[in-house]
């Protein structure tokens, strides 16, 4: 994978981990 798509992917899942943090309160 290309580093750009390695920055892509953490976004991604920086975001995911929020929405999920967000459910769990």
């Amino acid at each position: 994978m290309t580093e750009r798509e390695l920055s892509i992917i953490r976004a991604l899942g920086e975001e995911f981990a929020m929405v999920l943090a967000d459910l769990q309160r």
